[in-house]
């Protein structure tokens, strides 16, 4: 199972196992930045997808107010910078405003 359909299946998933959500959305976001720092890979659109799944990771693990979950959000809202904003940052609200 790839890391994208392991997050869709932890965020079905409840309630949320602290631990196995810690871990997962380490593991999303390690290799969002992996795939980022690479030659080959730098302009994968799959370094945003990781980055949302291991956002919305966070939030289902940790709830909306944790302090836990403000690294992963970052990530996600440096596309707020694009013009216009990339689509994982309205995607990311309205899932964060469903919680």
């Amino acid at each position: 199972m790839n890391l994208l359909s392991e997050g869709e299946q932890f965020i079905g998933k409840q309630p949320a196992d602290v631990e196995q959500g810690r871990s997962l959305a380490a593991r999303l976001r390690s290799k969002a930045i992996d795939l980022s720092y690479s030659r080959a890979t730098e302009f994968s659109p799959e370094i945003q997808e990781l980055h949302l799944m291991a956002a919305k990771v966070a939030l289902v693990t940790f709830g909306r107010w944790s302090s836990e979950v403000d690294q992963y959000e970052k990530d996600v809202f440096y596309y707020k910078a694009f013009n216009p904003p990339h689509k994982i940052v309205k995607e990311y609200e309205q899932f964060k405003s469903s919680r």
